[in-house]
């Protein structure tokens, strides 16, 4: 019988918001990723919609290693330090996979 279990993970990643005159922008500049909405709310919602498909996305195509290094990103080993609030907002992006115990084929390289 195959076990699978849902498996829920966070990225918290900076955003930013330009109002204007009809809509507002969303912008995420850690991945280069825009949307918009008729209100900041609205915005919001879309940029997490927005992130979450190129991240999964990425995530099936196995380029997601290339595309995180890419834009910049690299392993810590340590707990970041608390960010200052008043320096950059951050929107929190879930991803939802399935974990299938019986369907991996190597867990590690």
């Amino acid at each position: 019988m195959k076990r699978m279990a849902p498996v829920n993970l966070e990225v918290k990643l900076p955003y930013k918001l330009i109002v204007r005159k009809k809509w507002v922008v969303s912008y995420c500049p850690a991945l280069d990723v825009y949307s918009q909405g008729n209100d900041k709310e609205e915005a919001k919602r879309n940029l997490v919609e927005a992130i979450s498909g190129f991240l999964l996305t990425c995530f099936e195509m196995n380029t997601l290693d290339e595309v995180l290094k890419n834009c910049g990103f690299s392993p810590q080993k340590e707990t970041p330090e608390k960010q200052s609030a008043d320096l950059v907002d951050f929107l929190k992006v879930p991803m939802n996979f399935t974990w299938n115990e019986h369907g991996r084929t190597r867990c590690h390289a």
